[in-house]
C-alpha cells in the first residue's frame, strides 16, 4: 500500500470517527499530496506489507490544517509510547532515535524552533541547529507536515520492539512476549496512549475496531493487525491539535 493511499485512508477513519474540531481547520484535496517513496528505516525483514484498504471505506479527501503541537510534543508523545521497554534495547534504541530525529531537526515542518520558556534570556533560541525565521510558534497542520508524520509513524510499527512497547503499556497487551489478539478494548486503550485530554467516542473506536476486524478477516497476522491499527492511530492529526 503506498504512503499517500495509507494517508487517506488514515484521513478516512478521521473522517468517519469526527476528529476534526468542527469549524476550525480548512480541506484541502488530496490531488495536491506529492508523490513519496516508502520510508522504511530498517525494520524487521519479515514485516508482511498491510493489505489493501477495504474496499467498503471511502477514501476521503480531506486534511485538517488546524493549530498543533510543536515537535518537541510530537517526539516526547511517541518516545513515550514506544520507547522506555526492556523490548528497546540496542540497535533498537538506535532506530529509534534516528526515526525521532526526523520529527525533533523539523522546525520548518512542526513549528517551535525552540523553547522560549527555557531559560529566562530565551538565549536558547540562538542555536543554529533549531532556530529557522521560517518557523512558527503557532504551527499548524499542513501536507508536509502528514506526510512526514506518516513516514514516522510507518517506520515505528515496521520494527516489533517498538509495537510490544506500546502493547505492555496496556492491559492483556501481550501474551508472554507476544503482542496478544486485538480487541475492542484493547484498541480503546492504545487509542488513550495517544489521546490523554479526552475520553475517546465510541464511534472513533468502532471505526478503528471495525478496521482491523477486516484485516484480520482479509487474513493478516496479529502482529499486522497491531501495525495496522497502531500506524492509523499514530497517523491520526487529532492527538497533535491543540
Amino acid at each position: 500500500m503506498s504512503n499517500v493511499l495509507k494517508l487517506l485512508f488514515a484521513l478516512t477513519i478521521v473522517s468517519l470517527i469526527g476528529c476534526l474540531p468542527t469549524g476550525s481547520g480548512t480541506h484541502e484535496n488530496a490531488s495536491d499530496l506529492p508523490s513519496v517513496s516508502p520510508g522504511g528505516s530498517g525494520g524487521d525483514s519479515n514485516v508482511a506489507p498491510l493489505p489493501d484498504l477495504p474496499d467498503t471505506l471511502e477514501k476521503t479527501k480531506v486534511l485538517y490544517t488546524g493549530q498543533m503541537m510543536g515537535r518537541e510534543f510530537v517526539a516526547s508523545m511517541l518516545r513515550e509510547i514506544f520507547g522506555s521497554s526492556t523490548y528497546v534495547v540496542g540497535a533498537e534504541i538506535a532506530a529509534f532515535d534516528t526515526i525521532l530525529r526526523s520529527i525533533e531537526e523539523e522546525p520548518t515542518v512542526y513549528g517551535r524552533a525552540c523553547n522560549v520558556y527555557s531559560s529566562f534570556s530565551g538565549l536558547d533560541c540562538g542555536d543554529s541547529l533549531i532556530t529557522s525565521s521560517s518557523s512558527s510558534m503557532m504551527p499548524v497542520s499542513t501536507i508536509v507536515r502528514q506526510m512526514n508524520k506518516l513516514t514516522a509513524c510507518e517506520s515505528i510499527v515496521e520494527r516489533t520492539a517498538l509495537m510490544k512497547a506500546a502493547a505492555e503499556k496496556i492491559p492483556g497487551g501481550l501474551t508472554g512476549a507476544n503482542l496478544s489478539v486485538l480487541d475492542r478494548a484493547k484498541i480503546e486503550n492504545l487509542y488513550r496512549l495517544f489521546y490523554r485530554a479526552r475520553e475517546p467516542r465510541a464511534t472513533e473506536i468502532d471505526a478503528i475496531n471495525k478496521f482491523s476486524t477486516e484485516l484480520k478477516n482479509g487474513g493478516a497476522t496479529t502482529e499486522n493487525q497491531w501495525r495496522g491499527v497502531l500506524q492509523i492511530i499514530c497517523e491520526q492529526p487529532g492527538w497533535e491539535a491543540v
